[in-house]
């Protein structure tokens, strides 16, 4: 105490409410703290019909399937039923969400009744989830849930797996569903997708390795199911775990391997190969640098050097040409210009890929 009142749709606001005409009324109640009750009340008409409710149906799971059924007796038959605020004109309304329905009827005499139909209902079960996705090939994935509405305690069934936890962990990537039912059999699914992300981790043995040209190595790789090598020249097996390659030149191969998940990554693995030395160096002492596209450039011949220093110089001792590169050849021009038809001194130091040093030197002529 002390309270306040309020009647709707009239009454004033008192505790008692006089004069009115038959019907449903709603008291508001509120104490000095604010807390408020409402209250229905029907004034029944004297004379007319009498009201009784029937085959109430709560809605369920915040669906509009709830009922109730009007029985008039009494008055002046026939009745006209009219639900508020939804419901139709039968003596039954269908189709009801949770709340308040009033059904007035009135009979052939004009005497109006109302009553007031409470559906009640729990509200529908929302779900929110989040999604961790997997490693690739770690199996970590996972999915945490939260609820909102329907009415405790809830269980929760996940596909596939058959786990019954809110949370599911440890999961690989794919789809997943959850069925969430609550204690007034109401129930909702929904679905999540895990996806998968980085690549495989593949091993593979040796990384990289030096052979002589024709012979043979063995590479192994790990990590997973099937097995991709390419280039596919030169190795026994294309599909295995472990191949014998013998590649004629150095190569590089990549191995794509796929793990029971569908998650792939990739390594290579570099074979690098000496080639069989089938010429000594040789170094040409005469050539002619006229542009006539016939041994227009001093070079030097080999097929097995692994480093080098190619000098050449005049009679006087100048230095006219030097290189460490053996693709790189002599022209016959110093300092910009074509050198006049004379001899001239090459000096060569080289290493072999088989680590032997080669010296040489001698006289070389130039003839235009």
């Amino acid at each position: 105490a002390p309270y306040t009142y309020a009647w709707s749709p009239t009454g004033g606001n008192a505790a008692t409410a006089s004069n009115l005409s038959s019907g449903a009324y709603t008291v508001l109640i509120t104490d000095a703290n604010g807390c408020t009750l409402s209250q229905p009340v029907n004034v029944p008409a004297i004379g007319g019909p009498t009201l009784t409710l029937s085959n109430v149906v709560n809605a369920s799971c915040g669906q509009t399937n709830g009922s109730a059924t009007v029985n008039a007796t009494g008055g002046t038959a026939p009745y006209a039923y009219a639900w508020s605020p939804t419901g139709g004109t039968g003596t039954t309304a269908t189709g009801l969400a949770a709340g308040n329905y009033t059904i007035t009827v009135t009979d052939n005499s004009g005497c109006i009744v109302s009553e007031t139909a409470v559906i009640g209902g729990g509200s529908a079960i929302t779900v929110n989830g989040t999604v961790i996705d997997e490693n690739c090939g770690q199996g970590n994935g996972g999915i945490n849930i939260t609820t909102t509405g329907g009415t405790a305690p809830l269980t929760f069934t996940w596909s596939p797996g058959g786990e019954t936890t809110q949370n599911i962990t440890n999961i690989v990537g794919g789809s997943y569903s959850v069925t969430v039912s609550d204690a007034s059999g109401c129930s909702t699914t929904s679905t999540f997708e895990v996806e998968v992300v980085g690549s495989l981790s593949v091993g593979v043995n040796p990384s990289s390795a030096t052979i002589e040209q024709g012979d043979t190595v063995q590479m192994t790789a790990s990590g997973g199911l099937i097995y991709t090598w390419s280039p596919t020249t030169n190795l026994s097996c294309v599909s295995c775990d472990t191949v014998l390659a013998s590649p004629s030149a150095t190569t590089t191969y990549e191995v794509t391997v796929t793990d029971a998940n569908g998650c792939s990554g990739t390594a290579e693995v570099i074979i690098y190969v000496n080639p069989i030395c089938s010429q000594e160096i040789f170094v040409p002492t005469i050539f002619s640098p006229n542009s006539d596209g016939n041994n227009d450039k001093q070079c030097v011949l080999g097929n097995c050097i692994a480093t080098m220093t190619f000098s050449i110089y005049n009679r006087w001792g100048e230095l006219v040409f030097e290189t460490n590169d053996q693709n790189t050849c002599w022209d016959g021009t110093y300092k910009g210009k074509k050198v006049n038809s004379d001899v001239f001194v090459f000096k060569l130091n080289a290493i072999l890929l088989n680590g032997k040093e080669v010296n040489q030197s001698g006289n070389l002529t130039v003839l235009h």
